[in-house]
């Protein structure tokens, strides 16, 4: 039996320069706000944009909430814990029950965070966008 060799070409595609994405929440690309403004940003949709002003449609993200409480230990000292609440949403917006509750709940000392952000460009390539952390104080 004969082998046949088969040499199969090799395709070397060269695709172009990535871009940069970069990942807001209204108007805040990350860092410190004040409560009225986290309340505010509870409602408005997550925007991803390049370097070269293209938008991206956000088709997934994760939405955290870290809530700072406070607690008394055995020996009477105040000291502080943190909870987390977090869940996937499959639009660019937080769905309305969940941003009305944390709106209510929301104080100095909270934090939002915003990753495993999905998003698809003009031609359905899908991308994985930069993470956000907004800090409540």
């Amino acid at each position: 039996m004969t082998r046949l060799l088969y040499i199969v070409p090799f395709l070397f595609l060269c695709a172009a320069a990535p871009v940069r994405l970069k990942t807001t929440w209204g108007s805040q690309a990350g860092g410190i706000i004040d409560t009225n403004v986290a309340r505010t940003v509870l409602s408005v949709p997550v925007t991803v944009t390049d370097d070269k002003g293209g938008t991206y449609t956000v088709t997934r993200f994760r939405f955290s909430f870290r809530q700072q409480s406070f607690y008394q230990d055995s020996t009477g000292k105040i000291d502080t814990t943190f909870r987390l609440f977090s869940r996937i949403f499959y639009a660019s917006t937080i769905d309305t029950a969940w941003s009305a509750n944390i709106a209510e709940q929301v104080q100095p000392g909270d934090a939002f965070f915003i990753d495993n952000v999905i998003v698809k460009d003009a031609k359905g390539a899908k991308a994985l966008a930069p993470d956000l952390e907004l800090d409540i104080r």
